[in-house]
């Protein structure tokens, strides 16, 4: 019975790793294409168009806010949008350590046919699935978190910063507003 179990580990696990990178990496490659179009909306929502920032620092006016608090509507559907992509992400993510563990899986199951056997020819057969399993499985997870980190990470940090940043100058622009609401109220 095990005999039977690891001959079709040693036959199927490697088709299993490569068609699982091959599907991995296409939803990263989709992934890393939607966070480069997010990273651009982000910006066009944080600097405005022209560079402009939302509050004036000499004068703290109503319109500057004002358009704070219509960026602010844009900001939360962007923060809608990309918390579903950071869950696609931590999804895939998630799957990468798998591939070391199904190459290992393989590696045992070419060991046990290995030590059920005396002839050569079979020994080096299971050496080979044994091998190889775990060959395709750390080279897949190896690519797979490079990618990950370059294409991926990357691009989700930027986007963090700005939206960090635009917080920070929308809670600055409304403080300013309060201030100047209650300076006027003094008056």
């Amino acid at each position: 019975m095990t005999h039977t179990i690891a001959n079709l580990l040693g036959i199927i696990i490697d088709p299993i790793i490569i068609a699982g990178f091959i599907v991995l990496l296409y939803f990263m490659i989709k992934i890393a294409r939607t966070l480069k179009v997010k990273t651009r909306e982000i910006s066009d929502i944080y600097h405005g168009k022209g560079g402009k920032n939302y509050v004036n620092k000499k004068s703290h006016t109503l319109k500057q806010i004002a358009t704070a608090e219509a960026k602010w509507d844009d900001v939360n559907t962007f923060k809608g949008e990309y918390s579903d992509i950071c869950a696609e992400y931590s999804t895939c993510a998630s799957l990468v350590p798998v591939f070391p563990l199904l190459g290992i899986l393989g590696t045992v199951a070419g060991l046990i046919l290995q030590v059920e056997t005396q002839d050569v020819g079979a020994i080096f057969s299971a050496l080979n699935t044994a091998l190889s399993s775990t060959l395709y499985g750390l080279l897949a997870a190896i690519i797979l978190k490079a990618f990950e980190s370059f294409a991926i990470a990357s691009k989700m940090n930027h986007i963090d910063a700005d939206l960090e940043n635009f917080e920070l100058i929308f809670n600055t622009a409304v403080a300013y507003r309060r201030l100047d609401e209650e300076d006027s109220k003094d008056e």
